[in-house]
């Protein structure tokens, strides 16, 4: 039985970067959380490791 048949999905990169991307809003979300009367910095959000992960997703398919 092939895996498409047994209910298998194998993930596309625009499944995979919707992956990341809700985990980098996760990320800034409890940054947020945990210091609440700041602003959330895009350094910050820029460190998380979901972007890390979704940034060399990125640049894996880069010439």
């Amino acid at each position: 039985m092939s895996p498409r048949a047994a209910g298998c999905r194998a993930p596309t990169a625009s499944r995979l970067a919707f992956s990341y991307l809700t985990g980098v809003l996760d990320d800034v979300q409890k940054v947020h959380e945990a210091q609440p009367e700041d602003v959330v910095t895009l350094s910050e959000v820029c460190s998380t490791p979901h972007w890390a992960a979704l940034w060399n997703l990125d640049n894996a398919h880069r010439p």
